[in-house]
């Protein structure tokens, strides 16, 4: 049940759209006093001083993620800091990180461009909320991919820096890739030509043997 979203109107028998704030839009269907929603497609009902409204699924599902993303990155700060001890001397030296474009998201993670504020060189920069690690199953995930993407060394696999922590997130830094994903141009394209089709099996290929 959602409640207080909508302030009702006076009571009437008229069908109205309404699009409340707080919620990033999203249509809202006003039914009759006591009635029945007619639309399948629609749930989530607020009955409130005799006025029923029905939020439709999809608009309900874009609220949720918009504030799922909103919440993920409010824990992230705009400038991230990297303590690391030096193996040496024992002295602990501060990096920055300036956070930038949002590249996007993985199972457990969301990516964005990193760049160190000392040199300038750019990140991609895989960020992991602390509180998704509370199973053991995903920290022995992450410690996996990690563990695996460190020894992996080759010209057509992107290539893992390092990583560090704080007391809300892990952060993964990688190689940027300039020309995005390969899903991202399928997607623009739609299809590949022979050609390139060969040439990117090849490189697939050269690093699996």
């Amino acid at each position: 049940m959602m409640n207080d979203i909508l302030k009702p109107k006076t009571e009437t028998t008229n069908t109205e759209n309404k699009t409340p704030s707080g919620l990033g839009g999203g249509t809202f269907e006003k039914v009759f006093q006591n009635g029945v929603p007619t639309n399948p497609e629609c749930t989530s009902m607020t009955l409130k001083h005799g006025s029923l409204f029905v939020l439709d699924k999809a608009a309900l599902s874009k609220a949720k993620k918009k504030r799922k993303n909103k919440k993920h990155a409010s824990i992230i700060p705009d400038i991230i800091e990297e303590r690391r001890k030096s193996s040496s001397t024992d002295e602990i030296k501060i990096y920055k990180y300036k956070k930038g474009k949002y590249l996007g998201k993985g199972g457990f993670a969301r990516c964005y461009t990193m760049t160190n504020m000392e040199d300038g060189h750019v990140y991609a920069g895989k960020v992991v909320s602390k509180s998704s690690l509370v199973k053991s199953t995903a920290k022995e995930l992450l410690i996996a991919e990690i563990k695996i993407h460190k020894h992996l060394n080759h010209r057509h696999i992107v290539k893992f820096e390092h990583f560090f922590e704080d007391k809300v997130n892990v952060y993964l830094l990688l190689e940027l890739c300039t020309n995005n994903t390969m899903e991202e141009l399928v997607k623009n394209r739609n299809k590949l030509s022979e050609p390139e089709a060969r040439y990117y099996t090849l490189q697939t290929y050269s690093y699996i043997i």
